[in-house]
C-alpha cells in the first residue's frame, strides 16, 4: 500500500468519523427535524474532487454510517450515496469544474434524491405514516437551505485535510501553485 493511499484512508477515516459525530450530536432544525447533512458533504467531496475509488469507498462508508445512526432501513443511504458517486463519475466530473461549488450543487441535487428515497423506504417499511405534501415540501426546502452551507464547510475542511496531509497539491486551474486553490 502506497503512502498516498494510507494518508488518503486516514483522512477519509477522520472526515467520516467527525462528520458522523457532528451529524449525530448537533441538534436538528426544529421546524422539520432536519439534521445537518455532514456525511453527505463528505460523500460529495470524494465523489466530485477525488478519484472514483475513493469516491465509492467514501459513499459506502458514509451510507453505512448514516443508515446506522438513523432509523432508516439499511442500504438506502449507501445505495443513494453510491448512485450520486456514479453520476459524478459519469457526468459531473466531465461537465463541471473541480471545486467546492460543484460539491454543493451535487449535494443539493443528491440530497433531495436521498430524502425522497429515505422517506419512501420508511413509508414502505411501515416506520412512517404518509405525511402531508406541504410538510414534505417545507422539509425539502429547509434541507436544501441547510445543505448549502454545511456542504461548503465540510468539503472545504476535507480539502484542507487532504492538502495538509500532502494528498492533493495547491494547484490552480492554470497549473500554477497558489495559496487559494480550491
Amino acid at each position: 500500500m502506497s503512502l498516498r493511499m494510507m494518508r488518503s484512508m486516514l483522512v477519509m477515516f477522520v472526515a467520516v468519523t467527525l462528520a458522523a459525530v457532528l451529524q449525530e450530536l448537533v441538534p436538528p432544525v426544529p421546524m422539520a427535524n432536519v439534521k445537518l447533512p455532514c456525511l453527505l458533504g463528505v460523500c460529495t467531496y470524494y465523489a466530485v474532487r477525488r478519484e472514483p475509488g475513493y469516491g465509492f469507498g467514501a459513499a459506502l462508508w458514509c451510507g453505512v454510517m448514516q443508515d446506522g445512526l438513523d432509523s432508516i432501513p439499511y442500504g438506502v443511504s449507501a445505495f443513494s450515496f453510491c448512485l450520486i458517486t456514479a453520476l459524478c463519475v459519469v457526468l459531473v466530473k466531465k461537465q463541471m469544474p473541480d471545486n467546492t461549488v460543484s460539491c454543493v450543487l451535487v449535494a443539493v441535487a443528491g440530497g433531495v434524491l436521498i430524502e425522497v428515497l429515505q422517506y419512501t423506504a420508511l413509508v414502505w417499511s411501515g416506520h412512517y405514516e404518509t405525511l402531508p405534501g406541504s410538510f414534505l415540501v417545507i422539509r425539502l426546502l429547509i434541507f436544501v437551505a441547510v445543505t448549502i452551507p454545511v456542504t461548503a464547510i465540510v468539503a472545504g475542511l476535507v480539502r484542507l485535510m487532504d492538502t495538509i496531509s500532502a494528498i492533493v497539491g495547491l494547484e490552480n486551474d492554470n497549473g500554477t501553485l497558489g495559496w487559494n486553490a480550491n
